[in-house]
C-alpha cells in the first residue's frame, strides 16, 4: 500500500508539474505577443508620424 500512495503522490507532483510548465509557457507566449503587438503599433506610429512630416514639407506655408 506505501508503493501506491507513493506512486500517487510523485503522479500528482508531476502532473503539478507539468501543469506550471504549461502556465509558464502560455504566459511567455502571451508576452511576446503583447510585445510584438507593441512593437508593431510603435512601428505604425513612426510610419504615421513620417507621412504627416512629409505632407507638412511638401505643404509648408514657411517655404522659403
Amino acid at each position: 500500500m506505501s508503493d501506491f500512495l507513493e506512486e500517487l503522490e510523485t503522479f500528482f507532483e508531476n502532473f503539478h508539474s507539468n501543469k506550471m510548465e504549461k502556465e509558464e509557457e502560455q504566459i511567455q507566449k502571451l508576452e511576446r505577443y503583447v510585445e510584438k503587438r507593441e512593437y508593431e503599433k510603435k512601428m505604425h506610429d513612426i510610419e504615421k508620424s513620417e507621412e504627416a512630416f512629409g505632407k507638412y514639407e511638401m505643404n509648408d506655408p514657411f517655404e522659403k
